[in-house]
Formats: structure tokens, sequence, C-alpha cells
């Protein structure tokens, strides 16, 4: 008799598992999110490793339209499934890579390193490392300080500059002009401080 009794609880609790599993569902529009994430994915996959502005500058906009909840269509909805069901290693691979920046000049040399600082010289115009956005331009001893904010979580001052290209809250491409260097004898110079958080990097691991 209790035998049977508590064959009838377990029933019953089985039933009620199997109504509270049959409330589960998936997002709205999830499965075709899915394939539009998908063919996101394969095409930043393709294109990543192309080096000229348009190309980076077109998909610095595809991970801001998979990352962020954008209403794309009535018949797709929007993308908000992708932090949650991306895993975080895709999410990575995903951001271009990683933690790394071009240096400050096309043909820059690595001059020294001191407290979190370091010295470049080069030839030209200085360009952004990377997709991001003018964080603030301010004045120096010596000219203007230029602080670029990346995509990548990295923040990177630039000083001295003799002359700044771009603007606060302007956002920034890959070797996109950003400012002009001062002249030291027949070349250019310029400090460069990269920080993750409050915390300054050595170039050897931000530089690409």
């Amino acid at each position: 008799m209790a035998g049977g009794k508590a064959l009838e609880r377990a029933r019953k609790k089985y039933k009620a598992w199997l109504r509270e599993g049959e409330e589960i569902s998936y997002p709205n529009h999830f499965f075709v999110q899915l394939g539009v994430c998908a063919a996101l994915f394969l095409v930043l996959a393709g294109l990543r490793n192309v080096q000229a502005e348009p190309v980076q500058a077109a998909l610095a906009g595809l991970r801001s339209v998979a990352t962020s909840e954008v209403e794309l269509s009535p018949g797709i909805g929007k993308l908000e499934f992708v932090g949650n069901f991306v895993p975080e290693s895709v999410l990575v691979y995903w951001n271009a890579g990683a933690e790394v920046l071009e240096a400050p000049f096309a043909d820059a040399v690595l001059l020294t390193e001191k407290e979190g600082w370091a010295v470049f010289e080069g030839s030209g115009a200085l360009q952004a490392g990377g997709e991001g956005v003018v964080d603030a331009v301010e004045p120096c001893e010596g000219g203007y300080q230029l602080t670029l904010r990346y995509d990548n979580g990295l923040v990177c001052t630039m000083e001295p500059l003799q002359g700044v290209r771009v603007a606060a809250k302007e956002r920034v491409h890959l070797k996109q002009t950003v400012g002009l260097a001062k002249e030291v004898g027949q070349a250019c110079q310029v400090r460069v401080q990269v920080r993750r958080g409050d915390m300054a990097l050595d170039a050897k691991a931000w530089l690409r």
C-alpha cells in the first residue's frame, strides 16, 4: 500500500515536471536570428584580415549590429540572443582578435619603454591602431594629447602631437589618420601609453 502511494506521488511529480517543461520555449525568431548570426560570423571570419579601411569599417558595423539589440526586420526581430547563446570564446574571436593594435606610424620603430610609456619613431601621419572612438583631445606640454578608446577594450594615449585630425567622440577606423607627431631631427616621435583598465601594458603585449 505504501509502495503504491509512493508510486502515485512520483507519477504526479513527473506529470508536473512535464507540464513545466511544456512552458519552455525559444525566443521569438530564434532560429532565423541564429542563421543571421552564423552568416555574420562567416563574413567576419573571411574578411577580418583584410586591412583596407572600407572593409574594416564594414566589419565594425557588422559587429555592432550583431552584439546589439537591433531590430533588423519584423521577420527577424532583434539579435538579442547573441550575448546569451554564443559561447564567450566565440565572442572573443568575433571582437577581431583580442587586445592588439597597430603601431602609431606605418613604418614605426620602437625606441624605448619606460614607466608604461613607449616611444615610437617614424614618418608620416599618426594612425589609429584599430576600431574605436576619440575619448579626449587635450593640451599638454609641447602640443596636444590624444586618447583613443578602442572597441577591443584598450585605451591608447599619444603625446605630444603638433596637430590633431579628429575630435572628441568621433569614430575612428583602423589606420585612419588621427594626428601629426612632433618632428625630432629627420623623423617624428611620439610617446604612447596603452592601458587595459588602469594598468599600462608593455608594447609587446598589445603591438600587432
